[in-house]
């Protein structure tokens, strides 16, 4: 059992539905402050307080009902787990798959839950074509134009969606 797939059986064994002492509904489409009435979730506690109750999740899980339905019902900011780590992201120089990312985009905007974009840049996770770079400004360059292709890859369908992230976390260790 994986660490998330063990946090969502515990989640779901020991909830108990918590107190939410405001909100209004579920959040919109617009990717505003999540609102929610006081349904016994996890993410309704959080929000009642003026937070967000998150979780890492991978992309293939979403095709696995029991994990998706925890997922829906208690969490509302979502995570990618490795989805937009670069060797994902950029298997090969230049050339970019968002795929996997812009499914779990899609499955958060459709439900009303919160992105948080995660590391774009890592130590760990790297492609192999990476560590055959020795030049520290051809690094820069390679480095400058990773960050600015995944986050804006066209206006319409990239920076759209991310603009929707609570937060992105860019550069690790």
């Amino acid at each position: 059992m994986d660490r998330s797939t063990g946090l969502l059986s515990l989640v779901n064994r020991l909830h108990k539905p918590p107190v939410c002492r405001r909100g209004t509904g579920r959040p919109g489409r617009d990717g505003g402050p999540a609102a929610y009435t006081a349904s016994g979730t996890l993410g309704a506690a959080a929000a009642g307080s003026g937070r967000y109750f998150g979780t890492a999740m991978a992309a293939g899980k979403l095709g696995d009902s029991t994990y998706s339905t925890i997922l829906d019902r208690e969490f509302n900011m979502i995570t990618p787990k490795n989805e937009m780590k670069r060797d994902t992201t950029e298997p090969s120089r230049g050339r970019f798959n968002f795929a996997p990312a812009d499914s779990i985009v899609s499955h958060a905007t459709a439900h009303g839950q919160r992105m948080r974009g995660h590391t774009l840049v890592w130590h760990s996770q790297l492609p192999g074509w990476v560590s055959s770079i020795t030049d520290a400004s051809t690094l820069r360059s390679m480095m400058n134009n990773h960050i600015t292709t995944e986050i804006c890859l066209d206006q319409a369908r990239r920076c759209g969606r991310l603009a929707r992230a609570r937060a992105v976390a860019i550069l690790h260790e």
